[in-house]
């Protein structure tokens, strides 16, 4: 070929094609051109390798996230389950204590239970009480009535003879008991003995009141009012009263001790003291009520 221009030959190209290098991908690589659709070159360019680098490298980073998703959702999994088995837990602990609240409480309902029952018998035995003893407390109100009615009386007013005996005599004092005796002479009861009494020897069956010149009531004598019958049915209905008549006294004193207590085959101790009660505590006197002795 000849350049006209400056009159040199120069050489003609060949048209045969030059041979073009075509580099296989390597072991576990990707193709890039059939990934990214480019037509593959005849030459094995710093550019292909660049993507083919690029892509792996994305490749095992999506991978790596799809791991690291999947591991995160096991560990999301294993906290509902751990969450799960501490509120089973805590379910297994609130039935026990649950469980321990009702036998307590099933205990405590039998007690009551009992309790209710004991307290019904109680209750039936006190009913029984009252009934048997409404007759005969019948026949002892009427005894008393009657005794009302039988009246002996002193010459000396009651309330005197208080203030001048005072709180602390005890009968020791012979000349104080003569003027005692002589200001406050004692009744004559043989002049209000019947028939009937003087054949027994002088002994009063039938009951009385003793009253001062005021009318107050200084005695009731009331002789046989607690009859057999009537002692053995108190005997009977107090049965349930063992458990508190039989609790021990704290205070000590010689109204509780036992050596003035006789034993049953020795009989009992009568104490007759006319107005205890109203020596032993101070009160007006001026009152214009009458002591009774019940």
């Amino acid at each position: 070929m000849v350049d006209k221009g400056k009159g040199r030959e120069l050489p003609l190209l060949s048209l045969t094609p030059a041979p073009s290098l075509v580099l296989a991908p390597s072991q576990g690589e990707v193709d890039v051109a059939a990934c990214r659709g480019i037509a593959r070159g005849t030459l094995y360019s710093p550019v292909l390798r660049g993507l083919l680098a690029v892509d792996i490298v994305e490749t095992r980073t999506a991978t790596l996230v799809q791991q690291m998703a999947k591991q995160l959702t096991d560990m999301q999994g294993w906290d509902t389950a751990s969450n799960e088995i501490d509120q089973i837990a805590d379910m297994d602990r609130l039935l026990r204590e649950s469980h321990e609240r009702h036998l307590v409480l099933k205990a405590w309902l039998a007690d009551s239970k009992q309790e209710r029952k004991a307290i019904t018998t109680k209750s039936a035995q006190g009913r029984h009480i009252i009934t048997s003893l409404q007759s005969m407390y019948t026949g002892m109100s009427q005894f008393i009535q009657f005794s009302s009615t039988r009246k002996v009386q002193v010459q000396w007013n009651a309330k005197e003879y208080f203030r001048h005996l005072g709180k602390r005599n005890f009968g020791l004092q012979e000349p104080f008991e003569a003027y005692m005796l002589q200001g406050f002479p004692p009744i004559e009861l043989s002049q209000y003995l019947l028939p009937a009494d003087a054949a027994r020897g002088g002994v009063i069956t039938n009951p009385f009141v003793i009253t001062d010149i005021k009318d107050h009531i200084i005695l009731w004598f009331l002789p046989r009012v607690f009859t057999p019958s009537r002692q053995d049915a108190i005997r009977k209905v107090t049965d349930g009263l063992k458990s508190a008549l039989s609790k021990p006294k704290q205070a000590t004193g010689w109204r509780t001790d036992a050596s003035y207590y006789k034993s049953d085959d020795n009989g009992g101790v009568l104490n007759v003291s006319p107005a205890w009660h109203a020596q032993a505590h101070e009160a007006s006197l001026t009152s214009g009520c009458a002591y009774s002795a019940g």
